[in-house]
């Protein structure tokens, strides 16, 4: 349940402010932007690194797309996870701190 929240709540908010810039009223779709971007890298970090806790003491599921893990397997995808998320979290906080050029 929270990786669902922490991936449909900002995905929700980022359409509805691209929905809002689409009928012309952009509002702070930068800011929106930055948000969306750290609270996905934060979620798909945190569940990155709390799934090898999580997978004892749970029967074995999987709450990512299975055919990544039949191409990669799970040990890559998770780091490609942690990578990928905490160049997120770096960019959407410069953003939102204003250290974007």
């Amino acid at each position: 349940m929270p990786l669902a929240a922490g991936i449909f709540l900002p995905l929700l908010l980022l359409l509805a402010a691209l929905a809002a810039a689409a009928l012309g009223r952009p509002g702070p779709l930068p800011a929106t932007t930055a948000v969306f971007r750290l609270a996905i890298g934060l979620t798909v970090v945190s569940a990155s690194l709390a799934y090898p806790l999580a997978a004892e003491r749970l029967p074995p599921a999987v709450p990512f797309p299975v055919h990544n893990f039949f191409l990669l397997g799970v040990r890559p995808l998770l780091w490609i996870f942690r990578i990928v998320g905490v160049w997120w979290v770096v960019a959407g906080g410069r953003a939102l701190l204003g250290v974007v050029p």
